[in-house]
């Protein structure tokens, strides 16, 4: 008896063992299955920071509470800025996943009007209703407009300073050194005087170079390009009327680059500026250059004197102004062949209202990439810095809302202040909205935008005689059919501004 006893048990013991075993397999596999069910959204960025072995980590600290908050992970999809544009698009049409884009109005990165044309990039009024909440209130409503096209909305902008200004930047030790008064420049020609003490008295040393993708005429000329500058501008940002015009027969075109062949004749401009790839705060680090031609925003000289490794000053030569280039620099996207558009725009909704998320995003893991100094910016932590962070991407303008970004040390405190304030003040163009969709006219789009690529960067630096290649450029774009295709963007804005501004 008392051994049956014994044995019912050790019997009894095993069944709880194994009743046991089971609950707790079955919970793994539960846990398994929903981890393994949750959504994987890939989101694709442009980045040009090099430090990214700590990606995975950050990764993993966003995706405990994006799994939280929004019930999905997600995998950041780093693309180098020169192969963004074709990479992108080839994702797109392969069906490679990619769920969340950054995308953006610039054309030497971006496709972002032949991607709606084509269909690959899905409408968002729905989705920013029921999954974009925090953009909706944190976005002027007339920025989320801009980003219609045929009346939906097909991109988010970045909120930064969405204006832009058009300032020339020296270096301030040869500012000092030849006593150049700043405050005497009211227009690029009082310049001039800088330029030629450069010239005169620093061997090696040319005055100014190019920002990279930038020639001075079209720097300065003051229009809203209206998406791609060489299918017509409007003047003046649309202040005095709204009529589309051929901007290279424009006489202010005309006065800069005539202006910039004086200043390439005298020795002023690096030879090779129609060509330069370099950065110009590599050029002025490198005792290449002295000055350069630059778009303006508070803290951008801070951002290059840290980038030059020299401190830089800035005068403003245009004030700022507010176009749908401007504000649609950057954007976001959802592509139409995503699997999980509503977890897509829950995640870009945290870039623009979770401070966490966001600056994960931005400077990665307090303690480990960043800490807080006692005044509230924040810079490396002991014994880290530039070179051996496990994580910048030097991307953090493209990530939702810039005015969430904790401010870094060497940078005014009151910057995002300094932004807004800065925004408020642009002059708006009366074209604010408007895209223009060239497809009625693509033929002739292309075939202007390939003289355009062909012959300004030349004419507007002033690297050749302006009275004999100007009249060519000119009659080359209208060979290529630029009158038709500023009859039909024409035809376009006044539609467009009938509809929205009645």
């Amino acid at each position: 008896m008392k051994k049956m006893m014994e044995c019912m048990k050790s019997s009894k013991l095993s069944i709880i063992v194994a009743l046991a075993l089971f609950v707790v397999l079955s919970m793994s596999e539960a846990a398994a299955a929903d981890k393994k069910a949750v959504p994987n959204i890939v989101v694709a960025i442009m980045t040009t920071g090099t430090q990214k072995d700590d990606l995975d980590l950050v990764t993993d600290k966003i995706n405990a509470i994006t799994r939280e908050k929004i019930g999905a992970t997600v995998k950041l999809l780093n693309i180098e800025p020169a192969s963004y544009k074709q990479q992108m698009q080839l994702m797109l049409l392969s069906g490679e996943q990619v769920d969340l884009m950054l995308s953006g109005t610039i054309p030497d990165y971006f496709d972002l009007i032949n991607q709606v044309n084509q269909g690959l990039l899905m409408p968002l009024d729905d989705l920013l209703k029921t999954d974009g909440r925090g953009i909706i209130a944190n976005v002027p409503s007339e920025y989320i407009d801009s980003g219609k096209f045929g009346g939906k909305v097909f991109y988010i902008p970045r909120f930064s300073e969405m204006a832009k200004s058009r300032v020339w930047t020296f270096r301030t030790d040869l500012v000092d050194k030849y006593h150049f008064d700043l405050k005497s420049v009211k227009k690029l020609e009082d310049i001039e005087p800088f330029l030629k003490a450069v010239k005169k008295n620093e061997k090696g040393m040319y005055g100014f170079c190019s920002k990279a993708g930038l020639d001075l005429a079209l720097q300065y000329s003051p229009c809203d390009r209206l998406g791609d500058v060489y299918s017509g501008v409007l003047m003046n940002f649309g202040q005095d009327n709204i009529k589309v015009v051929n901007l290279f027969e424009t006489p202010e075109y005309r006065s800069l680059c005539k202006l910039a062949e004086k200043w390439y004749n005298a020795g002023y401009t690096y030879p090779d500026i129609a060509m330069q790839t370099d950065e110009p705060v590599t050029m002025l680090s490198a005792g290449t250059a002295a000055s350069y031609y630059n778009d303006g925003k508070p803290g951008v000289d801070e951002q290059d004197s840290k980038a030059a490794g020299t401190k830089v000053v800035s005068v403003n030569i245009q004030p700022p102004s507010i176009s749908t280039q401007t504000v649609n620099n950057f954007a976001w996207t959802i592509p139409s062949a995503t699997k999980y558009p509503r977890e897509a725009m829950a995640f870009l909704n945290l870039m623009y209202a979770d401070k966490e998320v966001h600056n994960l995003l931005c400077w990665g893991i307090e303690g480990k990439h960043y800490v807080f100094t006692s005044d509230g910016h924040v810079t490396y932590p002991n014994g880290i810095n530039g070179k051996n962070t496990g994580y910048y991407l030097a991307s953090n303008f493209i990530f939702g809302n810039s005015y969430l970004t904790y401010v870094w040390e060497g940078t005014p405190i009151d910057i995002w202040e300094q932004t807004a304030k800065f925004r408020k003040s642009g002059v708006v163009s009366r074209a604010l909205g408007f895209v223009f969709n060239p497809k009625p006219v693509q033929s002739e789009y292309a075939a202007v935008a390939n003289v355009f690529n062909r012959y300004t960067k030349a004419i507007g630096n002033g690297t050749v005689n302006i009275d004999a290649e100007l009249p060519k450029f000119q009659q080359k774009l209208k060979d290529a059919g630029i009158d038709k295709v500023i009859a039909e963007k024409q035809a376009q804005l006044t539609k467009w501004y009938n509809a929205n501004h009645n």
